[in-house]
């Protein structure tokens, strides 16, 4: 997996994640396999339900922070 550049041309945020996600979404569950294995080494979370919990308690001031980016995610 290398760095890609990506220009996702003109729409919406969700359009932007939604063209992000297909080109990526195999590299990115990798990536996200290998954070998730350095998160359980260097934190307390254990559980993939604990990781997902705290994951939601962000979901609504990330919404009021960036409502953009939130509908990208």
């Amino acid at each position: 997996m290398g760095i890609a550049v990506m220009d996702v041309g003109p729409g919406t945020y969700a359009d932007a994640g939604r063209a992000l996600a297909s080109a990526w979404g195999t590299d990115a569950c990798t990536l996200f396999g290998l954070r998730w294995s350095a998160a359980r080494v260097a934190s307390r979370v254990r559980r993939a339900a604990e990781l997902r919990a705290l994951a939601e308690a962000h979901l609504e001031p990330f919404r009021a922070f960036d409502p953009g980016v939130y509908a990208e995610m």
